[in-house]
């Protein structure tokens, strides 16, 4: 099936008409007409937006592109993820902002994995570079939203002034980071209502990449 042809059928199952998943999207009726004929395509964030209004995952909807980028290989299922033959796309893993620094893993969030097709990015780095993590809070407001999802590439090395995605006490978060003062690490949030955290000897704390892309996530509004 198509992409078209996915949404019809997901909407369809949801028993919503093509006005009332317009509406829950913030968006007009030809848009959905348009991307159920196939005429063009939903962007990344629509997907997710789409993917959430219609109770299917966001690899249900796009599974038409990542099989056209796959040719000749294993037919892709659902949660795969990995580079492309023509790497026109890769699949990395959205992670669960709880880590077991114990035994150095990441925990998957929900078995969400997410598309990434920004030509720069798939320049410089393979799926096994990046994760995606959900953003939670409003400390890095306004640049990073609540369920924004921060791509993030793994690499401990850093330089002031960068945005991290960092561990505290086991809980991953991001934030920006700076040289203090007096040769303090400074943990800074956007949000001027938080107080920067100062790192030290005894804190709990691991790098474990640097933010190269922000996905805006904007939840569709409920229909009543």
């Amino acid at each position: 099936m198509t992409i078209g042809q996915r949404i019809r059928t997901a909407r369809k199952a949801k028993k919503l008409s093509q006005e009332e998943l317009a509406e829950i999207l913030n968006i007009s009726r030809p848009t959905v007409s348009a991307w159920e004929n196939d005429v063009f395509k939903p962007s990344v964030n629509n997907i997710m937006l789409l993917s959430e209004a219609l109770g299917v995952s966001n690899s249900y909807l796009i599974e038409e592109i990542s099989l056209q980028t796959r040719e000749g290989t294993i037919k892709k299922e659902p949660y795969m993820y990995g580079s492309s033959v023509n790497s026109n796309i890769i699949w990395i893993p959205l992670v669960s902002p709880e880590i077991n620094v114990a035994k150095e893993h990441f925990k998957p969030a929900k078995e969400e994995y997410f598309p990434i097709l920004d030509e720069e990015i798939l320049k410089q780095y393979g799926s096994d570079d990046l994760l995606g993590l959900y953003a939670e809070g409003d400390s890095m407001e306004p640049q990073i939203s609540d369920g924004d999802i921060v791509i993030f590439c793994k690499t401990p090395e850093w330089t002031s002034g960068n945005i991290l995605v960092v561990s505290l006490c086991q809980h991953l978060m991001v934030k920006g980071i700076l040289n203090g003062p007096h040769g303090q690490i400074l943990l800074r949030s956007q949000n001027k209502d938080y107080r920067d955290i100062e790192i030290t000897k005894d804190s709990c704390f691991e790098i474990h990449g640097k933010v190269i892309k922000i996905i805006r996530y904007r939840k569709p509004k409920s229909v009543i």
